[in-house]
């Protein structure tokens, strides 16, 4: 348990080499002590430290190597995790087709597991189609992603349903309705404290206003969202604010 928490900190600190070498230290002791159950967890830990750090085919090595250790047990829960590693390794390499074929199969096994877990495979799953620009398809999924969410009464996965159906239309140029899931998503994460997800969403509205031909508003938005993101070091959404 020392080695995973130590794992996690380092990981949480950027410092992915230190993470790494526990997170093996880790899998060792599991692979002589057990739980083997664990092992799944923790490969695909390490795989995404491989992964931050561009390291693709030892990314996807360790996340095989946590499906084929899942399958073996028919540890359901180490199952859905593994197969929603690999859609997302597959997802970032824009291998459209095997993501879907991976968080399909990370949502039917997540059936036997939880339903929290349905409700990000099925996001995912929309965030394909949408790419794929099958606007029909994604907003399908994401209205379903919203109905967990509510179900579940989760609060960080209800905004992310909104901004998700906000994408979609903004992508089909139904500017007010996307406008319309952005402010609801923004309320919700002003109110939990989602303090980037929120720059993001001011960022989204902005770019709607600029698109609408309203310059002046579209300024306001950006400028809330880049001020907000200084105060916070979001540098993701620093760069995007000064679009």
């Amino acid at each position: 348990l020392g080695f995973l928490v130590i794992s996690q900190l380092a990981f949480g600190q950027a410092d992915y080499k230190k993470s790494r070498y526990y997170f093996n230290q880790s899998l060792e002791i599991r692979e002589k002590l057990g739980p083997k159950r664990e092992m799944a967890r923790v490969l695909i830990n390490i795989s995404s430290t491989f992964g931050i750090e561009g390291n693709y085919r030892k990314q996807l090595d360790y996340t095989l190597r946590a499906l084929l250790i899942s399958k073996e047990l028919g540890d359901s829960v180490a199952l859905h995790n593994s197969y929603y590693a690999l859609g997302t390794f597959y997802k970032n390499q824009g291998e459209y087709d095997k993501a879907l074929e991976n968080f399909k199969n990370s949502l039917k096994i997540s059936q036997n597991v939880n339903r929290g877990g349905m409700a990000t495979s099925i996001s995912q799953i929309g965030k394909i189609f949408l790419i794929q620009k099958d606007y029909e398809k994604a907003n399908e999924y994401f209205i379903q992603f919203l109905e967990f969410a509510k179900e579940l009464a989760n609060k960080t996965l209800i905004v992310s349903a909104y901004a998700n159906l906000g994408d979609v239309h903004e992508a089909e140029g139904e500017y007010l309705t996307a406008m319309s899931y952005y402010e609801k998503a923004l309320g919700i994460a002003e109110e939990i404290g989602a303090l980037s997800t929120r720059n993001t969403l001011l960022i989204s509205v902005g770019k709607i206003h600029m698109k609408e031909g309203k310059p002046l508003l579209a300024k306001k938005y950006l400028e809330e969202a880049l001020r907000f993101s200084q105060e916070i070091g979001d540098l993701k959404n620093i760069k995007e604010a000064a679009y």
